[in-house]
Order: C-alpha cells, then structure tokens, then sequence
C-alpha cells in the first residue's frame, strides 16, 4: 500500500469515527431533552386505598384538562399516576363513601420524580396549563445550573435546590396576596411542611376569610368543597412550594396531605405489609389477639369507629385482680397492638370479608381476635375484658 493510500485510508477513518461521535452526542442531547419534557402528575385523592385498580372520583374532570393540555402543549408529555389514600371499605362492612365533600391534591413532577409545581383540588385546563409552564420554567432553571457547576454531586445538588428555592420564592412574591408576602422568607427547605404549615397558618385564616367569607380555616363541609377546585388554595400552594421544591414527591405527598387534610393518609407502607405479613403466619399456627391504636388519626377514620366516653367497666373482681388477670392473658396471648390501617391490610392479606368496626353501643372498638385464618374475627368494644379473657381461653 502506497503512502498516499494510506493517508486517505486514515482520513476516511478519522471521518467515519467523527461521524459516529457526533451521532452519539446527539442522541445523548435527545435524550435529555426528552427527559426536560416527560412531566408526571401524581394525584392523591381519598379514595380507598386498598382498591388501586378503581378509578379515582375525580377522574373525568380530570382527564378532560390532560387531555386539553396535552393538546395545547405537544412538545410536553404528562403522564397521570393516582395515588388512592383513602379509608377502605373493608372497614366499613363494604360500603363505599357516599356522601360528603371528596378531595384531591396534585403534584407535576420531572422524569426523576422532583416536585417542580402543585395545586389542591382538581386543576381546570387553565390552570393544568400554567402549572405545566411553571415545571418547565424550573426543569431548565435545573438543567442550567447542573451545566455551570463542577461536577461536584454533593456541590450541584445544593446549587440545584438554592436555585429552585429562590427562583420560586421571587417568583411567589409576585403571585400571592398581602397575608402571605411577608412570610416567604420564613419558608426554608430545612423545614418540614408540617411547621411551615404553621408558620402561614394565620395567613391561611386571613385569605379565607377575605375571599370565601369563612370565618376560620375549620374542616367545615364549606370549607372541604371548597378545596376541590384549584383556586381555593392556590396561594397557600405558592407559598408553601419554596419549601419542598425539588424534592421526592414519594417524601412529600404524605406529608402534603396530612397537612391539607388534617389527619394521616391511608397507605400501605413497607412496615405495614410487613405486619400483615407476620399476623397471617401467626394465624398458621395458633389465634391472634390485636388491640387496636387509635392514637394515628386516619383521613375519615371518623366514619369507621366513633370515639366516644369509656364506658364503665363491667368487672366484679377488683381491679387489682381484673388488671392482673387481663394482663395474663394478654401475654398468654401474645397480643399485637396494630392501627386501622395495619387491620385493614390485614383483612385484605387473609381475603377476609369486609367487617363493620360500629359498635350497636356505639363503644369504641379495642380488641380484634382471630381465632383462626378462616373464621370470623370477634369484635369487642373497650370494656369488655371479661368477654376478651373468654374467648382467648376458649378452646
């Protein structure tokens, strides 16, 4: 081969690899922008959260604004993804909630699950639309600030969430009204929602008052119907989103909702799976007697059990004696404490039946035994200990 052969051979070679290099990147670069486009919203509504395969109650209003959005705005892909965290029915002898005011949170996240915007109640096309234009606003406000830094992660990651953080909180002093304004600086990543909740608690009280007319921010009906549209909260939403910008929305949507609801979300977390899991071994073996906690306040927990004044204790012994013979056998029994939502896990795991945790006496319900995986559990009220120590010391 020739030297002049071999020059051309090098060159059509160094071309082809220049060639394939350049592919390369620009499949990389589309890749990334695909990714700056894939928008999740993730929807959390009370809807019974152990029925994951039915659609949520607010679903056509809903579709009908990604749908609209979709539509307006081609280049950005929303995906829908419902998170039910509502009471179940299994606790409730099957029936399903039929009347009252329902409700709904909605979080737009990137394609790494970031919360980048977020309304309470069901957004309408308009405001889907500008939610979706915040999200993108702050996905390259994030794209942007990764590019200017040394590839430093734990360095990039605090220039990301300093950048959101002001970007939103600048951004949120042109939006919110006169009650809000003054407490942006207070809101920081560092805090929980729970006490930043706090912190615009009275401003929420003010906004209320000031444009619905109510007279404190109470879980009234009003004020729960209310919350089902987008405008209701949109404020308190802009304040609030300084401090949990950027973050997981698998962090923060419990959070999120306790807050807005007033009392805990149903779900089934890796704890109460593993509960459930345990208690049907258990039932292999031998019976099993829960005690239940009713210390966690579940979102219309209310409507399953009705707390009410202990009732006085039926007992003829002493209550030395009821106590000590009580506790013997308890621990004979191996009691479990668990909660509702432990329970109605449960309930699901060992394709029991729905229950009814109503007591005719309307008695707060304390005690759930099994005597067995197939066999109906006994449902006894707080104060009937006698009738417990019964049933565990029957054969």
């Amino acid at each position: 081969m020739t030297a002049s052969t071999k020059r051309c051979c090098t060159a059509i070679f160094f071309l082809f690899l220049g060639v394939t290099v350049a592919n390369d990147v620009a499949v990389a670069e589309s890749a990334s922008s695909t990714d700056s486009t894939n928008r999740l919203l993730v929807v959390v509504t009370d809807d019974d959260f152990l029925e994951t395969s039915q659609p949520i109650w607010c679903h056509a209003s809903l579709q009908e604004s990604v749908d609209a959005c979709r539509e307006q705005r081609r280049a950005t892909t929303l995906k829908v993804e419902t998170i039910h965290a509502g009471s179940p029915s299994i606790l409730r002898g099957g029936q399903s909630l039929t009347g009252g005011p329902r409700r709904v949170i909605c979080l737009i996240c990137d394609s790494e699950r970031r919360v980048l915007s977020c309304c309470v109640g069901v957004p309408n096309t308009r405001q889907l639309l500008g939610l979706s234009e915040d999200a993108d606003e702050l996905s390259v406000l994030m794209t942007l600030a990764k590019a200017t830094e040394p590839h430093d992660e734990a360095l990039e990651h605090t220039v990301v969430a300093t950048s959101l953080t002001d970007t939103v909180r600048e951004r949120a002093s042109n939006r919110v009204t006169r009650h809000y304004r003054p407490l942006l600086p207070s809101i920081q990543r560092s805090l929980s929602i729970e006490d930043s909740a706090n912190l615009i608690a009275d401003a929420l009280a003010s906004d209320i008052k000031e444009r619905f007319l109510f007279d404190s921010p109470v879980e009234s009906e009003r004020w729960i119907s209310a919350q089902q549209h987008a405008e209701a909260r949109r404020h308190w939403c802009e304040t609030m989103l300084v401090g949990f910008v950027g973050k997981s929305v698998d962090e923060i949507w419990p959070q999120l909702a306790a807050s807005v609801w007033g009392a805990a979300p149903w779900r089934v977390t890796e704890n109460v799976q593993q509960f459930a899991t345990e208690c049907s071994e258990t039932l292999q073996q031998r019976s099993l007697v829960l005690e239940l906690d009713l210390s966690t306040n579940y979102i219309h927990s209310q409507s399953i059990i009705r707390p009410v004044a202990s009732a006085e204790n039926n007992f003829n012994a002493p209550v030395a004696n009821r106590e000590a013979a009580l506790a013997k056998a308890l621990e004979a029994a191996q009691a479990k404490m668990c909660d509702l939502c432990e329970l109605s896990v449960l309930l699901q795991k060992l394709n029991r039946p729905p229950i009814t945790l109503l007591n005719p006496k309307t008695r707060t319900t304390r005690w759930i035994v099994f005597k067995s995986a197939d066999r109906e559990p006994s449902i006894l009220p707080d104060g009937a200990e006698n009738r417990l120590m019964d049933i565990v010391n029957a054969p």
